[in-house]
């Protein structure tokens, strides 16, 4: 559900590129327009905006029944008046819901809506806005008590009346991000969470994930033993339970945290780890990476290429962008993180667009792009795009970003325009991947599959074991993982300072001028009917291998530098040969095509028995090689006098350039 609906209860129904409601603020049916970047206006009262200001209005515009609506809440969770009042909760009559305000720097940040579901009332958050704080005071005393929920947050706000303490809820006991420690950096906390595992797990996590590798971290922490209690017993229960004598209740059961024995606290953010400077080559980060994980000659070749990507930047011309492909388990995620340290590299997860139009009080441009201009973004979870609703737009602001120049503009007067922007990308992920329409981005992308063993499987399984185990038994201040992304980021380091060198023989430069026109040939989509026989509609033409010939040129000056070496030696041939190969899917139904092809001259028959392909694949799969030039038939006698057969094999120029790749 889109925020609009979620909040108004009015659905919405497309209307061209965007969406038709009615309007929540002159209640003027069907004249409510938004789209997919939430960017908003009524056609009848003119009002307009962006997503914070829909909110912002949105809660302006609710009848002020607040006092009434107190007094519900207090009954409700047995809560004196005057917190629930602070807290601005308004009744929604439109969906029967109540809604809660966070702010942030004295600004709406966020909109909870508060409804019965199954009985009981809980707070949703606005979709696609994320978790805020309950809330970002602008006036932090040096105490702060932290609670689980805004229920509890109130409860506290009850039990501290009269006394110099800052009470803020958070979402949830497994809910913190890592930008809200600094409202915390140089307080005395208090950790009010709820009396069950998630809660004390939660606090844990935050103290050891989020504090410890915090620039300013807390001045002391503490935290209420529940112990006695029931399961699930919260602040909100104490209150009940002793109400004025609360205070003294809690102030009993406080205390000083201190890590579980055995515990390892380390700096587990990426900004955070330090580079380890002695790791000046290629050889001895693969050594410290083999340290910690089963290594497999593609995942050796996988980081030649990802650090290649990296140190490309450095390069005019054509950007080097990589789809690493591969299973759950492969080492993709372990890849990633390995160099994700670096001051070079930006890590997320996935992501919704490259450009940002929100508005506020500062200048600050909050998109993407600034923050990975000139650095490489590796995106772990890159089969989320293919989900995103607006996944057509992403890869549309994709294509203009590969392309260096790219704009767009908003209806609340916010533009973005970037020129000669130089970024390189890495795009984790499996074989949805491949199996999404490539024309979305253009063919950009260089594809790198890591295909794993079932000797392998086995094999990381029990290094999985053995690190697990060395964890649980180090006295060591850095993990392993840890000491993986200090050694990655060193070497970055160090290569970020080296000179191209490399000298690309014109044996090399002519593989590489074969390779790229096979691959744009081999990866050539033909046209056809989408209904009818599924004849093919105009003849294809093969992409003209310019950038892909740019790419590959720019994968063999870099591949040495990142082994050390001032040629191209045999292992970057290996990978540009693994590369092509991945480019044009080896599982693909016409590289098997190909592959059988290349032995000789075979009838449709024999073709049908050798490779398992049904009869009428195999005719369309022979008419898409014929369109693309790629065929050659051989027309002979037949069995019968006057009769003549026809017998298909590969043109000369395409067996040559699979005979590279060992076909």
């Amino acid at each position: 559900m889109n925020p609009f609906e979620f909040h108004t209860g009015y659905p919405a129904t497309p209307k061209g590129s965007q969406f038709l409601t009615d309007c929540p603020f002159c209640e003027k049916e069907g004249h409510f327009f938004f789209n997919e970047k939430h960017l908003w206006d009524c056609k009848s009262c003119g009002v307009s905006g962006n997503l914070p200001e829909f909110l912002r209005k949105f809660y302006a515009a609710l009848p002020n029944n607040i006092e009434k609506t107190s007094h519900f809440l207090s009954d409700l969770r047995h809560l004196p008046v005057l917190p629930i009042q602070h807290a601005g909760i308004k009744y929604n009559q439109a969906n029967d819901s109540y809604v809660l305000p966070t702010y942030k720097n004295g600004k709406i940040s966020n909109l909870y809506k508060l409804s019965q579901i199954e009985g009981k009332y809980r707070f949703l958050c606005t979709p696609e806005v994320g978790h805020t704080l309950f809330d970002w005071p602008e006036i932090i005393h040096k105490e702060i008590w932290v609670t689980e929920g805004q229920w509890d947050k109130l409860a506290a706000e009850a039990i501290t009346t009269g006394k110099e303490i800052t009470c803020i809820g958070v979402p949830g006991a497994n809910v913190f991000k890592q930008d809200w420690c600094q409202v915390f950096a140089d307080k005395d906390v208090v950790f009010c969470y709820d009396n069950d595992a998630s809660g004390k797990e939660g606090y844990e996590r935050v103290i050891i994930k989020f504090f410890s590798a915090a620039p300013q971290k807390p001045k002391s922490i503490r935290f209420i033993d529940w112990e006695g209690k029931k399961e699930k017993y919260d602040l909100n229960d104490c209150f009940k339970e002793h109400h004025k004598k609360s205070w003294d209740e809690v102030q009993s059961r406080l205390r000083t945290y201190t890590a579980p024995e055995g515990t390892v606290v380390v700096k587990s953010t990426i900004e955070t780890v330090e580079a380890d400077m002695s790791c000046n080559s290629f050889e001895k980060f693969l050594n410290a990476f083999k340290e910690v994980y089963h290594t497999t000659e593609d995942m050796e070749l996988a980081l030649v290429f990802v650090l290649a990507s990296i140190y490309s930047i450095r390069i005019d011309g054509e950007q080097l962008w990589i789809r690493l492909i591969g299973p759950p388990g492969s080492g993709k995620t372990t890849i990633a993180k390995a160099v994700s340290s670096s001051d070079q590299v930006v890590l997320k997860s996935t992501f919704t667009g490259l450009f940002s139009g929100w508005a506020d009080d500062k200048e600050d441009d909050p998109s993407l792009i600034p923050l990975i201009s000139g650095r490489t973004l590796v995106v772990k979870d890159a089969d989320a795009l293919l989900r995103q609703p607006n996944v057509e737009r992403i890869f549309s602001e994709l294509r203009d970003f590969y392309d260096k120049d790219s704009s767009t503009a908003y209806r609340n007067r916010v533009s973005r325009d970037y020129r000669n922007i130089r970024s390189t990308m890495v795009l984790c992920g499996t074989n949805v991947l491949r199996r999404s329409d490539s024309s979305f981005l253009g063919e950009r992308f260089l594809d790198y599959e890591l295909r794993v063993s079932q000797s392998d499987k086995a094999l990381i399984s029990r290094k999985m074991m053995q690190r697990s185990l060395q964890i649980a038994q180090s006295q060591a201040s850095v993990s392993p993982e840890i000491a993986v992304m200090a050694a990655g980021k060193g070497f970055i380091s160090h290569l970020m300072q080296k000179e191209m060198t490399t000298v690309v023989d014109m044996k090399t430069q002519d593989t590489v001028i074969q390779l790229a026109t096979l691959a744009a040939q081999m990866r050539t989509k033909v046209d056809r009917e989408t209904y009818g026989r599924g004849e093919i509609t105009f003849s294809p033409v093969s992409e003209i291998p310019t950038r892909l010939i740019g790419q590959l040129s720019k994968l063999v000056q870099c591949a040495p530098i990142i082994l050390g070496e001032t040629n191209v030696s045999q292992k970057v041939l290996k990978l540009l040969f693994k590369v092509i190969r991945d480019i044009v899917d080896p599982t693909s139904i016409r590289f098997r095509l190909c592959t059988d092809l290349c032995e000789g001259e075979f009838l449709p028959s024999e073709l049908v028995q050798s490779t398992g392909i049904s009869v009428n694949t195999l005719k369309r799969e022979l008419e898409d090689l014929r369109a693309l030039g790629m065929l050659a038939i051989k027309n002979g006698p037949g069995s019968r006098p006057g009769t003549k057969i026809s017998r298909f094999t590969l043109t000369d120029e395409i067996k040559e350039g699979l005979a590279l790749l060992g076909v």
